[in-house]
């Protein structure tokens, strides 16, 4: 999972972190 900074929750995304 990567971290969501707009959502500032995980997210079940096997994604490298994403702070778009």
């Amino acid at each position: 999972p990567y971290f969501d900074a707009e959502a500032g929750a995980e997210k079940p995304v096997d994604v490298e972190f994403d702070f778009n």
